[in-house]
């Protein structure tokens, strides 16, 4: 059975591997409900994440215990968490904005329009039958 501490580093590691696979997913994304989508996904591992790199086991332990020279550059690290989270949550509430105004101007202008053919149908129609009519009466 592998040592508590090594199986800590190798569950940190495979986060970091799936932190870098939702990443290079909003990386290779331009259509924005998708995008928000995964930043909500991105939200939902980066909590946990950090809450774990933040606790009794987390990287300060395994750090600290194997390479201490570097806790000073950790504790930086760690104070960008609170940072990082408060960007992500600015961002998926943009996106939420940007497709909530955008989708709703969009159906707005799809309205608009449905409602401008059929008024120009009806005008088309009512002038046919008045032509139609007119032929009929003269004839």
């Amino acid at each position: 059975m592998p040592h508590p501490r090594r199986r800590q580093r190798s569950h940190m590691l495979a986060q970091h591997r799936s932190l870098r696979e939702t990443l290079g997913r909003i990386a290779a994304t331009s259509e924005l409900t998708l995008l928000v989508r995964l930043l909500d996904d991105l939200r939902a591992q980066l909590e946990p994440h950090f809450a774990e790199e933040e606790g009794a086991e987390g990287l300060a332990e395994t750090v600290g215990g194997v390479a201490p020279q570097h806790l000073r550059h950790l504790e930086r690290l760690m104070g960008e968490h609170r940072l990082l989270l408060a960007t992500l949550d600015g961002l998926i509430a943009r996106g939420r904005a940007l497709l909530s105004d955008a989708v709703g101007d969009y159906v707005g202008e799809i309205r608009a329009l449905s409602r401008r053919l059929r008024e120009h149908e009806a005008q088309e129609t009512a002038l046919l039958s008045d032509a139609v009519h007119a032929d009929i009466g003269s004839g």
